[in-house]
C-alpha cells in the first residue's frame, strides 16, 4: 500500500529497544531505516530516529556528532510541544553527559525534570530528579 509513516515509526522504536539492550548494531540499522522511511515533515518520527542513532554514537564513542544529534532532536521535537520525547532526549542526553564525563550533565536534567513536570510525568520526572541527586552527592 505505500504506507511508511507507521512503519518509520515501528522502527525507531524497535531502535530504542534494541539500544535498550545493549545490541548497538541493531539499533543503528532501526534508526537508520526510522530516517530512511520517515517523512520529514513527522517531526515526531525525526526526533525519535536521532534520539535513538545520538544515543548510539555516544556508546561508540563519537560524542560531538552525539550532541549535535540530541539538540537536532530537541529543537524538532520543541517546534510540536511533544513534551515527553522532548524531556527524554534532554535526560539521555544527561546521562551521555554523565558517563563520558562531558559538562552540563545537570543543565539537561533539569531541563528534562521541568518538562516532565510541566507534562505531569510523574516516572520521568522522578528519573531526572535521581540524577540530579547523583551529580549532588559526587564528590
Amino acid at each position: 500500500m505505500g504506507e511508511r509513516a507507521a512503519l518509520a515509526s515501528v522502527a525507531g522504536f524497535l531502535g530504542e529497544s534494541a539500544y535498550r539492550q545493549g545490541r548497538l548494531d541493531e539499533a543503528d540499522r532501526h534508526s537508520l531505516a526510522s530516517a530512511e522511511l520517515g517523512s520529514s515533515d513527522d517531526r515526531s518520527n525525526e526526533a525519535l530516529w536521532r534520539s535513538v542513532r545520538m544515543k548510539v554514537l555516544a556508546a561508540r564513542g563519537a560524542l560531538e556528532r552525539a550532541e549535535e544529534l540530541a539538540q537536532a532532536a530537541i529543537e524538532i521535537a520543541s517546534r510540536n510541544d511533544l513534551l515527553d520525547l522532548q524531556a527524554g532526549i534532554w535526560l539521555d542526553l544527561a546521562e551521555i553527559r554523565r558517563t563520558s564525563g562531558r559538562a552540563g550533565m545537570e543543565a539537561a536534567a533539569r531541563q528534562a525534570l521541568v518538562l516532565y513536570e510541566r507534562r505531569g510525568h510523574v516516572v520521568g520526572a522522578a528519573r531526572a530528579k535521581a540524577m540530579l541527586d547523583t551529580a549532588a552527592s559526587r564528590p
